[in-house]
């Protein structure tokens, strides 16, 4: 007499013939080593993105190891004899972000100068030399952290529209102030969280 329990048995025992079918297995050994096969590809890849990963932690720490060797300065130059006119930067020459931070960490001289309304260098102004670890990130992109004192001219005075970052001499860089603020004859200011590159 046949009962549910001999036919469960029974299909048991058929699956588990089914599943020692020798084709079978060499049909599984051979996507196996397909598969192997194609995720040896790989390993070189993920040699090649380990080394580049490296890479770039040991400028990113040579950098910073250069910028807090350096001593922190922003302090104001004598005026330039000539206010310097700036021209607009072009799109593929500005430089933002870690780029900039790279150029900055790699410059002998940084400096900041102060723009009036046509974005050139305010006549008497003093430009401000910067240098060492004095840059932060911020939503704008670099900002520096280190106050300026600003002493007004002692004839005239002159409105401050923004600034520009001259590296090595050369003009890499320009933030203009939503609003312009003056600087009075004799006056004393300080300057802080307010130059963004």
């Amino acid at each position: 007499m046949m009962t549910d329990q001999t036919t469960a048995l029974q299909a048991l025992q058929e699956q588990f013939k089914d599943g020692l079918d020798r084709d079978g297995a060499v049909a599984l050994a051979q996507r196996v080593a397909d598969l192997e096969e194609g995720n040896s590809g790989y390993a070189g890849k993920i040699e090649e993105l380990t080394r580049e990963r490296d890479d770039a932690i040991a400028r990113a720490e040579k950098a910073e190891a250069d910028l807090k060797a350096k001593p922190k300065v922003a302090a104001p130059k004598a005026a330039t004899p000539r206010a310097r006119k700036f021209k607009a930067i072009a799109d593929d020459k500005v430089l933002s972000g870690d780029k900039l931070r790279d150029e900055i960490s790699d410059a002998d001289e940084i400096e900041i100068a102060f723009l009036d309304r046509n974005g050139n260098e305010i006549p008497g102004s003093k430009p401000v030399e910067v240098s060492g670890d004095v840059w932060k990130s911020h939503l704008g992109g670099l900002m520096l952290s280190e106050p300026i004192d600003l002493i007004g001219p002692s004839d005239v005075g002159y409105s401050i529209h923004g600034y520009a970052l001259l590296i090595d001499g050369e003009h890499v860089a320009t933030h203009k102030r939503s609003e312009a603020f003056n600087v009075a004859p004799g006056s004393r200011m300080k300057i802080e969280n307010d130059i963004i590159f």
